[in-house]
């Protein structure tokens, strides 16, 4: 009997672990899908069925495209994110990490060039930011504006490295650029490169409770 007595008690207390473990991997996981609505996506048939269809496709391109090159799991892997992120608007995209450096060392520093920043889209080297009274600004040049080429050179296949280093120059000397517009419309614009300082606040304001914008 009372050795009964003592394997209930082990049994009940067996019992009652497993269900204060269970409460509190529940209550992890609550808490976790609160504090990170991205973990939802994990519960989300859709997300699993999207990510199978890319890798299907990722691995298809990566086994029968003609040019190897291109078709590194890597490279198409950028090349899918930022056309993923491309398509919403023109302000948003995505920069590997070498053009994210670059992105980086533009916004942190003086340079000679011509007051532009760009990203490479599905479309073309598109324009992402004009700076405001630079050389890129009083040519005409717009966001949202592409570079086909520079000097006279298609950009079409370059790295951004390499476009950026042909735009920019000695100060004082001249840039050959052919700008499309997103209406489909191009012309040649000769720049002169000039000293760009990048500040991060474009705009500076302050309302009357003290409020900056």
């Amino acid at each position: 009997m009372k050795l009964k007595r003592v394997l209930l008690g082990r049994l009940s207390l067996g019992w009652a672990i497993l269900i204060w473990s269970l409460c509190s991997l529940a209550g992890f996981l609550f808490v976790g899908f609160v504090l990170n609505p991205s973990l939802k996506a994990w519960l989300d048939l859709s997300y699993w069925q999207a990510l199978g269809r890319y890798g299907e496709a990722l691995r298809l391109v990566n086994d029968r495209y003609v040019d190897a090159n291109k078709s590194k799991f890597h490279h198409l892997t950028n090349m899918a994110v930022n056309g993923m992120t491309g398509s919403l608007d023109r302000h948003s995209g995505y920069y590997d990490p070498p053009s994210f450096k670059a992105f980086q060392d533009d916004t942190q520093r003086t340079y000679v060039g011509v007051g532009i920043m760009i990203r490479k889209v599905d479309a073309g080297i598109l324009i992402t930011r004009v700076f405001p009274e630079g050389p890129a600004e009083k040519a005409g040049i717009c966001v949202g504006d592409f570079i086909d080429e520079v000097a006279g050179m298609s950009v079409e296949e370059w790295t951004l490295d390499r476009i950026s280093n042909l735009i920019k120059g000695e100060e004082g000397t001249f840039v050959d650029l052919l700008v499309r517009s997103q209406a489909g419309q191009s012309r040649v614009l000769e720049v002169c490169r000039q000293k760009i300082k990048v500040a991060s606040v474009e705009r500076f304001a302050v309302d009357a409770n003290g409020t900056g914008y």
